[in-house]
């Protein structure tokens, strides 16, 4: 089955990209570049840290065991704070807790605002990425859907030329360009790869992947648990 869907998406390669880019592409990618502004960032002595959190689960015979972790990390790799907590439930909400929040913040984080008059199918970056390699940052955008008491900031920024494009929110509105280039200034020193070294520390530290939910299970005798699905495998 799977070479079979793998064949068909070779076939149909084109396609499927021409769908994505929708009828208007060459339009938005026109807009994009008139969005952008050329900046080539230098380095600022600074402290940075980074924060981020996880969550995983898998189920045994209706019960599910679930981990969260959340980490604060700096670029010189000291962990700031590392909080974590697993347990085993039969909540069946809980299956679907992680992936649920995952979604609205999906929602309420929408990316396609920039050039949703233009008919944008996919989200801002990647129409940037395809209009842009140097190194900058896009028009400044206002999201005031949360009221003008929680006005998020935002730009799609790229540190160093041909590198991938990384998105900064500030919490206000008002700024203007300059202030977007002393935070690019203060994530330069910092960053491998054009992304800022102190989040992917903190990613790496929190990050809880199907082996170590493995890992957790056998600690608690779990691994030894058969369902009927693994009678298929």
């Amino acid at each position: 089955m799977l070479n079979s869907i793998l064949k068909d998406a070779i076939q149909k390669r084109e396609q499927t990209l021409s769908i994505l880019k929708g009828p208007e592409f060459e339009q938005i990618i026109k807009q994009a570049k008139s969005n952008w502004v050329d900046f080539s960032p230098t380095k600022q002595d600074v402290t940075s840290a980074g924060i981020d959190s996880s969550f995983n689960s898998t189920k045994f015979q209706g019960a599910e065991l679930w981990a969260v972790t959340a980490v604060s990390a700096k670029s010189d790799g000291e962990i700031l704070v590392d909080l974590h907590d697993h347990g085993l439930d039969s909540n069946p909400e809980l299956a679907s807790l992680a992936s649920k929040m995952e979604i609205d913040a999906c929602i309420e984080s929408n990316t396609k605002k920039q050039f949703e008059n233009l008919g944008a199918i996919a989200g801002d970056i990647f129409y940037y990425n395809h209009a842009t390699t140097s190194p900058g940052f896009s028009k400044i955008h206002e999201d005031r859907k949360f009221g003008n008491d929680m006005v998020i900031s935002s730009v799609f920024a790229r540190l160093v030329e041909s590198l991938p494009l990384i998105k900064i929110e500030m919490l206000g509105y008002g700024y203007d360009n300059d202030d977007f280039k002393l935070i690019l200034n203060k994530i330069l020193k910092n960053s491998i790869g054009g992304y800022p070294y102190a989040l992917k520390l903190a990613h790496n530290n929190c990050k809880i992947s199907n082996r170590d939910l493995a890992k957790l299970a056998s600690i608690h005798g779990l691994s030894n648990e058969i369902g009927s699905r693994e009678i298929l495998e």
